[in-house]
């Protein structure tokens, strides 16, 4: 697949499923269980959003597809369940009890990036660091909580290994201090 095309693919797809996904729901939920996203239920939550009629079978092929394509790819340097669990997050968000989404802590994407930069840059083919770095823009936007608040949620046996540090770890911290320097001014 061309570099290129895959980026422009991965942006296009991301944005049509928030705008669609963006709606009021009504608290309802859907399960995620044997349907076309159940890759989801590796991330460690059965329910989503429910579906917004402009989702047709078609978008929902279609997306489902992409999602077997884009996550076992991250299984070389992590776990299914830390990439399910992003990918998975920004187009079919956790729901909560009251029909709510709940997005992945911002810690569970710090871990995924600094677990796979040494290995793409040693291994890993050349559009997983682009992924990469596009994941680290979403990253931005994960709450900063600690599971416990219930503001967002960790996948199944997740850990972090806070002694591996990578030019990832760096550049997120960094990139983090920047942007709140950066909300100071105003």
């Amino acid at each position: 697949m061309n570099l290129h095309l895959a980026i422009f693919s991965y942006c296009t797809l991301l944005c049509s499923v928030v705008i669609i996904c963006g709606e009021s729901n009504d608290g309802k939920c859907v399960s995620l269980v044997n349907g076309p996203f159940d890759i989801c239920t590796r991330a460690g939550y059965n329910n989503t959003l429910i579906f917004p009629k402009e989702l047709t079978t078609e978008w929902q092929t279609e997306i489902a597809v992409y999602l077997a394509l884009i996550i076992p790819p991250w299984e070389n340097c992590s776990s299914v369940e830390l990439a399910a669990a992003l990918e998975c997050s920004f187009l079919f968000p956790k729901c909560n009890s009251e029909g709510k989404p709940v997005l992945p802590c911002r810690r569970v994407c710090g871990e995924l990036l600094k677990q796979c930069y040494n290995h793409t840059i040693q291994t890993g083919p050349e559009y997983l660091e682009i992924f990469m770095n596009v994941m680290l823009s979403e990253c931005l936007n994960l709450p900063d909580e600690n599971p416990s608040t219930k503001k967002c949620f960790e996948p199944p046996n997740f850990t972090t290994n806070d002694t591996v540090k990578s030019e990832y770890s760096l550049f997120y911290t960094e990139l983090i201090s920047f942007k709140y320097s950066f909300l100071d001014l105003y």
